[in-house]
C-alpha cells in the first residue's frame, strides 16, 4: 500500500511514530495523538493524497471554533500546536506538503 494512500492517523501509527518519534517523550505522542484525533474529528480525514492546504486552513477555522478549557474558545495557540503537528507529519511525506501558512 502506498503512503499517500492512508489516512493521516494510520501514517501517523505505520511510518511516522517509529521513524520520526522513536525516543519521544510519552507526553509528545499523547500531544500528536490528540492532534490526530482531533483532525479525524473535524475533517473528512481523506487519503493523505488528496489533503489540500484548504483542509488544513478548515481545521484551524474549526479548532479556533472549540471550547476552550479556560475560555469560550480554543486560545489560537493551541490551534496552532495542533496545526504544527498535523503539518509535521504531511511534510515528512514530501518537500511540497501543503504549506502552513
Amino acid at each position: 500500500m502506498d503512503a499517500t494512500s492512508l489516512t493521516l492517523g494510520a501514517f501517523f501509527a505505520r511510518r511516522y511514530l517509529p521513524t520520526y518519534l522513536a525516543g519521544a517523550s510519552e507526553r509528545t505522542i499523547v500531544e500528536y495523538r490528540t492532534s490526530l484525533a482531533k483532525w479525524a474529528a473535524l475533517t473528512a480525514d481523506r487519503p493523505l493524497e488528496a489533503i489540500t492546504v484548504e483542509d488544513l486552513a478548515a481545521f484551524k477555522t474549526k479548532l479556533l471554533e472549540l471550547h476552550g478549557r479556560r475560555a469560550a474558545t480554543l486560545a489560537a495557540a493551541t490551534a496552532n500546536k495542533h496545526l504544527r503537528h498535523i503539518h509535521g507529519v504531511l511534510v515528512t511525506l514530501s518537500a511540497s506538503a501543503p504549506a502552513m501558512h
